[in-house]
């Protein structure tokens, strides 16, 4: 694993959705998050560049 650790809150439910899916696609809970948020930056790419 590389790159910054964060901690973040999530409701019980949330949470338990997001390993479900982590498991059912044969990844870690660390990467299913990457994913999602590169997918979250990725849909905002113009946005971020305004602000940058």
């Amino acid at each position: 694993m590389a790159g910054q650790r964060i901690n973040i809150g999530l409701k019980e439910e949330l949470h338990a959705k997001a390993k479900a899916l982590a498991a059912i696609k044969g990844i870690s809970l660390n990467e299913f998050f990457e994913e999602a948020v590169k997918s979250s930056v990725g849909k905002d790419k113009k946005l971020f560049e305004a602000v940058k």
